[in-house]
């Protein structure tokens, strides 16, 4: 008769143990444990799946949305998280303003009059349109679900980043 063979998760969050026990006869078994530690991907990929997606914004409306930041009357915000070495690199986004993701939540929570006086824009209102950039979409994500717990409602990822804005940009011009 073939051994019986059953696998067990022991273990929640960033590790998880799973046993895997074997025996050839009822009296005789052998255990083994393998850990496998999850990557900050595999993590953000489970939670994604659990429902914290991210609303979305396409080029298109972000690009109209920038076109009308100038106009004082338009309530919104498009906040480019990247660090400042990187803007400098790079550029930002028409009409978008740096807060590196570091400091989203400190930012967030200065009073409106230092807010403008440090980032030249109004401070958000918590359903003011907010959309979010970095330069690929993972810390975009992070800082949309950073301004999500501090009560912003009216949020939108541009998940394309500067590199799907480059990107754009170029094939327009060509």
């Amino acid at each position: 008769m073939r051994g019986l063979s059953k696998a067990v998760i022991v273990g929640v969050g960033r590790d998880i143990g799973v046993t895997r026990q074997r025996s050839s006869t009822p009296v005789q078994r052998r255990d083994s444990t393998i850990h496998i530690s999850k990557t900050n991907t595999t993590i953000r990929q489970e939670a994604m799946a659990e429902g914290q997606k991210t609303k979305t914004v396409a080029i298109e409306e972000l690009l109209a949305l920038a076109e009308k930041m100038s106009d004082p009357s338009v309530n919104a915000l498009i906040i480019d998280v990247r660090e400042p070495n990187e803007i400098s690199e790079t550029g930002i986004i028409p009409g978008g303003v740096n807060i590196p993701l570091g400091t989203v939540k400190a930012a967030m929570e200065l009073p409106p009059d230092e807010f403008l006086s440090k980032y030249g824009k109004k401070k958000p209102d918590l359903d003011t349109k907010i959309i979010v950039s970095c330069r690929s979409g993972k810390r975009s994500t992070d800082a949309y679900q950073c301004l999500e717990k501090l009560g912003y409602t009216n949020l939108l990822n541009y998940d394309g980043g500067w590199l799907g804005y480059d990107k754009y940009k170029k094939e327009k011009c060509s």
